[in-house]
């Protein structure tokens, strides 16, 4: 993977910065951080896609989708695409099985929710008008009001989030400000850690950088939006400090381990 230069605060935050009023002190930490704050990336590259992370409890999942002959697969390349690996056998078939177990909860504890991030790999307005078609077979999932479907990698423009169904939302990008009018289809904003540092998830973050990474939490939270970090180190010691500026997904590959973590009894992080 290509090494990319840390942006520190892209040009577009930096004005909005710069000409408003935003908060830029401590970021209130999560008191009860838990699994339900634990997304799985990649989820279709866990050993037991779904599975995994749904006995686990996480409270969000993610699954790259192509489109391929008329019908969605998950995997990482299109040279991963097999037919028994569609978005329908490898997750909308289990969620349904339980939404329709649980009397529309996806969880045994009543009210906890689950986000399903789907990422389109294929162009975006065949590929999710296609999902769209998918999920209009499961009502039970586009119903519930304990299920949020998100929709990232290749969006479709600005102009067009409307006219899709209310139940499709999409993921922002952190380093963006988006239209008032367009707040309510945002599900949540992501970010790529190493466009606003350069940190190897062992040293301590340097305050410099936390103002960084606070204003940028800080500014998805004014827009009443949770925000994760992708491309970020992968084990506690970057997990702790995550959570100690505010952060309200853990992006992890490590599913067992990171729920380990969370369950400790000295969970989780310190405020910074």
């Amino acid at each position: 993977m290509r090494k990319k230069s840390p942006i520190y605060i892209p040009f577009i935050l930096l004005s909005i910065f710069l000409h408003t009023e935003v908060l830029m002190g401590q970021s209130t930490v999560l008191l009860q951080f838990s699994v339900a704050n634990a997304h799985s990336h990649n989820d279709y590259q866990q050993k037991k896609p779904f599975t995994t992370a749904f006995s686990a409890e996480f409270g969000s999942m993610e699954t790259d989708i192509f489109l391929f002959h008329d019908s969605l697969y998950v995997g990482h390349e299109q040279a991963d695409i097999q037919r028994h690996r569609s978005l329908k056998s490898l997750y909308l078939d289990s969620l349904d099985y339980y939404l329709e177990k649980r009397n529309g909860q996806p969880y045994p504890e009543t009210g906890r929710h689950l986000q399903l991030l789907i990422e389109l790999k294929t162009g975006a307005e065949p590929t999710l008008k296609r999902l769209v078609l998918e999920l209009e077979k499961y009502p039970r999932i586009i119903h519930s009001k304990n299920i949020s479907i998100v929709i990232t990698g290749n969006r479709p423009s600005l102009d067009t989030w409307n006219q899709y169904p209310y139940y499709i939302c999409f993921d922002g990008d952190a380093s963006k400000q988006y239209p008032a009018a367009l707040l309510p289809r945002l599900g949540m904003m992501s970010g790529d850690l190493e466009e606003f540092i350069e940190w190897n998830g062992l040293d301590q973050i340097r305050e410099d950088q936390k103002q960084i990474l606070r204003f940028v939490i800080n500014y998805a939270h004014q827009q009443g939006k949770k925000i994760r970090f992708w491309d970020s180190p992968d084990f506690p010691q970057a997990w702790s400090q995550l959570i100690g500026l505010g952060i309200d997904w853990i992006n992890t590959d490590h599913i067992n381990q990171l729920k380990e973590y969370l369950e400790a009894k000295d969970n989780p992080g310190k405020l910074y």
